[in-house]
């Protein structure tokens, strides 16, 4: 006679077996939910992963009880019914772990791509800003304008100073000329301040990268485990 679990221990076999169940048929209805465009497509693959597990969970039992009573052939069509069930389901949950597994490759790439992107333009920006030795505010400059007094002839000598006339009419607008180019550099630096702003809050907003991609342990742990044993180790808690 084959050896049998101590009955003390068959529920907590069981309860293993009922958690592993749980895991697969939760993964499996994620991705087949994931996989399914419409609602419809998504109840269909749904209901048809709940069944496979379900048969996955179930046909071990029941070949073991044909098994007992005798009843070869129905415990031999039971035990390839569940093998096939769970061939399927885990390779669902293996399916499911290489699909999420390369969703977030993409993601850590794209935060990476990000991240040289966003550290390239506060680099650029840092040196356009340490170029700009103006200190005045926009506002102050724009009072100096609104103060200034320009001879109208020189103004209708050089198109509001805008091009250069004689030695008089060009003196009259250097002033005009050294703040207009004040006030451009001043607005520029307030655009690369708020723009450095920005970018530094995005970087430091940005997840952190994992350093290392899944590893083999994860997909048996996360996908062989609870596909393949769950409907065996439901087996064994009634052996």
């Amino acid at each position: 006679m084959a050896p049998q679990p101590p009955r003390r221990a068959r529920p907590l076999i069981f309860l293993i077996g009922c958690g592993l169940g749980a895991t697969s048929l939760a993964m499996n209805l994620t991705y087949a939910v994931s996989q399914s465009p419409t609602l419809a497509d998504q109840l269909s693959l749904g209901a048809a992963s709940a069944l496979i597990e379900a048969l996955s969970l179930t046909m071990p039992s029941l070949a073991l009880d044909f098994s007992r009573r005798r009843q070869r052939l129905a415990s031999a069509a039971c035990t390839v019914i569940a093998a096939g069930a769970i061939a399927l389901a885990t390779w669902s949950n293996l399916d499911y772990i290489r699909t999420a597994s390369a969703d977030h490759a993409v993601s850590r790439s794209a935060v990476a791509d990000t991240r040289t992107g966003l550290r390239s333009a506060i680099a650029l920006a840092e040196a356009s800003r340490a170029a700009i030795s103006e200190s005045r505010s926009v506002d102050e400059i724009t009072a100096a304008l609104a103060r200034l007094r320009i001879a109208p002839w020189a103004l209708a000598e050089t198109s509001n100073c805008a091009s250069h006339g004689s030695d008089a009419a060009d003196r009259q607008c250097t002033v005009f000329r050294k703040l207009t180019e004040a006030k451009a550099a001043a607005t520029h630096r307030d655009e690369l301040d708020s723009a450095l702003a920005r970018d530094r809050t995005s970087l430091r907003q940005l997840p952190p990268i994992a350093p290392i991609a899944p590893s083999a342990l994860r997909l048996i742990l996360f996908a062989l485990v609870p596909g393949a044993l769950a409907g065996p180790v439901l087996m064994l808690a009634r052996w």
